[in-house]
């Protein structure tokens, strides 16, 4: 942001490509030297949806690995007991969850198959009863 020559006690401040960010913010010149000596670009991390986009059903925190997913990881959904999220994992890739959001669905119910003489499947409703 500053240009190519920076004064003595001056400040780089770092720039990424979208999608990444700066392990240090700033670059302080001392001297003709920078401290730290470098940054690198990393993944960006993604912030966990928020409760009101996935909805009531959902359990805090939203993520199972917590409100920050790092870059390159994943958010594994957390719903309240008796929901099922409708996704297994959302990927953080770039600074953006993938999908964006989830939802807690009631969980269905598998017929009895354990009945003996009853007919497959035991129920008339199907092997699987929704809520």
């Amino acid at each position: 942001v500053e240009g190519a020559v920076i004064d003595h006690r001056g400040t780089c401040t770092t720039q990424c490509a979208a999608g990444y960010s700066a392990s240090s913010a700033t670059l302080i010149c001392k001297l003709g030297q920078f401290n730290p000596p470098t940054f690198s670009c990393d993944f960006a991390s993604c912030t966990a949806p928020a409760k009101a986009l996935v909805s009531g059903l959902a359990k805090g925190p939203v993520c199972l690995e917590g409100n920050v997913v790092d870059g390159g990881g994943k958010c594994t959904p957390n719903c309240q007991e008796g929901y099922v999220p409708t996704v297994q994992q959302l990927s953080c890739n770039l600074g953006k969850l993938e999908p964006a959001i989830f939802q807690c669905e009631p969980a269905t119910c598998p017929a009895p198959d354990d009945v003996v003489n009853a007919r497959d499947p035991a129920c008339a409703e199907g092997k699987t009863i929704k809520h």
